[in-house]
């Protein structure tokens, strides 16, 4: 195929907002739309190739796969090889384990599904991972497998045939992705099947370009529909935040916009000069490599640091990226693209001895990794404390273990689901004991139950319920979250509960120009304003709810931020007092949220003026840890806190 400058163009637009959203430049809040861009460009390219080889009756699965061999492996082995010293040197016990797996789960090419289950690309600790990115590759991969395979078995019925086929897929691919993105949305960040239609979008692009043999048009539609592809994409990059659901029609804007250019911006075009300029078009040649580096760099410049480091950190970072990019682009890549010393037996043997070697590690890692930390800090006692003490917080805890919920075999009971069994023994607990008080929600809620329950000025009321689970957040109304069964339930059985109970985390209802945890740090610019639309959503439940039983909002509490590499790296004799951006940001929010709640038919209770923090005591010291995760109680801190959470003052 003929080389486009502008599709090199085109990969800088993809790994630059990458990059500076990984920074923490609140300007690139859609950054992430990067990855998007590059899943249209592999698309054309690759579709291209196999294309043109099948038309040729020159194209092999071997072929096909030692090419991606030579333009993948090599770069992604080194900066997996690379992470290893420094993760053994930098990372805490549960970080290092996390780096074991992805060792294993990059080996083969399944770290979108190791991610997916662990946590979502946007969450804080996601940061840490120095080989999160390498999702996409997997992604890529995982396609590889099966789109070549399918054009070589399917090229004697016809380019018609094929086509209609992959336009199903496209088809369904979008809309379970559109689905995905409001209700899995980590599932739809990382899989595949949510992400096949934009790979498929480069590859319609291929299909038609080949099938005109022609990559120009009239300029009457060729100048306005390059500068509308890099208008697209801008918009995405500028516009979109972590609160975007993601990938479904809004991820239609950035991919439509590649695909624009890939058709329009042409040589003979000004949107095509200005997307390959020399600037974009150098930039494009080292993307691959600038993009495999530059998570690794910020995420053990994080682990380094105890508190989210400065832009100007992440500037100096930056450039050493692309420093790095440059020496990697020529003196890795080049060579094991071009060399054909290498022999296809020799690169295929090296993917497979490599990648086993790395698994190897991996496992071995994840079977030693706390042994690897505490041999590290052999000699720092406080380091062992705190460990020792952080380890007893979270074994001991009902948010870390959700099954650990509380239950007398009586009426004061927490569970996950409101099933038929539930349902029979709440009707049974409110004719023994008349209606009972409910407490509902995420994990703050399950930590708002057991802390209810630990107090013993609650110990007379006899039926008193959780039914919480994590990351069930109003008004996202997911499939296995309780909150239509729960109003069901009441309108069947409205004298069941005098009482219920809601909470809600309170970073979900605000929304942040960078990462939470930035609040920590006095130098950042970080910004915070109200979800006026989340908070709308809770409203219109409580309010619907409330036609059947006496409805609370318990506010939401003022959130340490404290990471677990804060409190390792300062020690347990620290006193974590909050910034006054924490201060000030969750005291807004609980007062925009007071006069949110007037004249609504149910009451809002303020958990920061109840509680009132004070973490010089309130976060603990060296014989307890009251908090985890940042934002949530540990078993301890529910027992301490829960002391100030008397339900006859709370609900009167």
């Amino acid at each position: 195929m003929n080389y486009r400058r502008e599709i090199d163009g085109l990969r800088a637009f993809a790994v630059l907002p990458v990059i500076l959203f990984h920074a923490g430049f609140e300007m690139f809040s859609g950054g992430f739309i990067g990855v998007d861009i590059f899943f249209v460009i592999s698309g054309y390219l690759i579709t291209t190739i196999v294309l043109t080889e099948l038309v040729q009756e020159k194209f092999s699965l071997a072929g096909f796969y030692e090419r991606r061999a030579r333009r993948i492996l090599p770069m992604l082995f080194l900066v997996m090889l690379v992470c290893i010293p420094f993760a053994w040197l930098w990372m805490l016990p549960s970080d290092t384990e996390d780096f074991s797996q992805s060792l294993v789960a990059v080996s083969i090419f399944s770290s979108n599904i190791l991610f997916w289950e662990e946590s979502g690309y946007f969450d804080a600790t996601a940061e840490l991972k120095p080989l999160l990115h390498t999702w996409s590759l997997a992604v890529e991969e995982q396609y590889y497998v099966i789109f070549p395979f399918f054009l070589m078995l399917s090229w004697r019925f016809g380019k018609q045939w094929i086509l209609t086929c992959l336009a199903i897929v496209f088809a369904m691919s979008l809309v379970v992705a559109e689905w995905g993105s409001h209700t899995k949305p980590t599932a739809a960040f990382y899989l595949l099947p949510t992400r096949a239609w934009e790979l498929l979008t480069g590859a319609f692009a291929a299909f038609y370009l080949l099938k005109t043999r022609c990559t120009t048009f009239k300029k009457s539609l060729s100048e306005p529909g390059g500068w509308a592809g890099i208008a697209l994409i801008l918009y995405a990059v500028f516009a979109y935040d972590p609160s975007t659901p993601f990938p479904g029609f809004h991820a239609v804007i950035p991919t439509v916009g590649a695909l624009l250019v890939i058709l329009f911006a042409t040589h003979l075009t000004t949107a095509g000069r200005f997307i390959g300029n020399r600037i974009f078009v150098g930039i494009g040649l080292i993307s691959y490599s600038a993009y495999l580096w530059h998570q690794p760099l910020f995420a053990f410049a994080r682990h380094r640091s105890p508190i989210e480091p400065g832009h100007d950190i992440f500037v100096v970072l930056s450039i050493i990226n692309f420093i790095l990019a440059y020496l990697s682009w020529r003196y890795i890549e080049q060579p094991f693209r071009i060399d054909k010393n290498i022999s296809t037996s020799q690169i295929f043997s090296l993917a497979f001895l490599t990648s086993l070697t790395f698994i190897s590690i991996g496992v071995l890692e994840s079977l030693y990794h706390e042994k690897i930390v505490l041999y590290r800090h052999a000699d720092d006692v406080n380091f062992h404390r705190n460990t020792n003490l952080l380890k007893l917080a979270k074994s001991t805890s009902p948010v870390a273990l959700t099954i650990n919920r509380h239950d007398d075999g009586n009426c004061r009971f927490s569970v996950l689901n409101l099933d038929a069994t539930v349902s029979e023994r709440l009707t049974n607990c409110a004719e023994r004991f008349g209606a009972g008080v409910l407490v509902f929600g995420d994990s703050h809620a399950t930590n708002l139950y057991h802390a209810l329950i630990r107090n013993p000025a609650n110990a007379n009321i006899n039926f008193m319920v959780g039914i919480t689970k994590n990351g069930c957040h109003l008004p996202t109304q997911e499939a296995d979250c309780q909150y239509e069964e729960i109003l069901e339930f009441l309108k069947k059985h409205p004298s069941t509960f005098k009482h219920a109970i809601y909470e809600k985390a309170g970073h979900l209802m605000l929304k942040f120009s960078g990462r939470r945890e930035e609040l920590r740090n006095p130098r950042s610019s970080i910004k915070a304003e109200i979800d006026i639309n989340t908070i709308n959503g809770v409203g219109n439940y409580l309010e619907k709810l409330s036609k059947y039983s006496s409805v609370t909002w318990f506010g939401p509490r003022l959130e340490p931020l404290v990471s677990e590499r804060e409190y390792l790296k300062l020690g347990c004799n620290t006193h974590f007092a909050p910034t006054e951006k924490q201060v000030t940001t969750y005291n807004q929010l609980d007062t925009d949220l007071e006069k949110f709640s007037d004249n609504k038919n149910w009451r809002y209770v303020s958990q920061i003026k109840l509680v009132n923090f004070d973490f010089s005591t309130d976060f603990g010291d060296c014989n307890r840890l009251l908090w985890l995760d940042m934002n949530h109680f540990s078993k301890e801190g529910e027992e301490l806190f829960g002391k100030r959470f008397v339900l006859s003052e709370l609900l009167r």
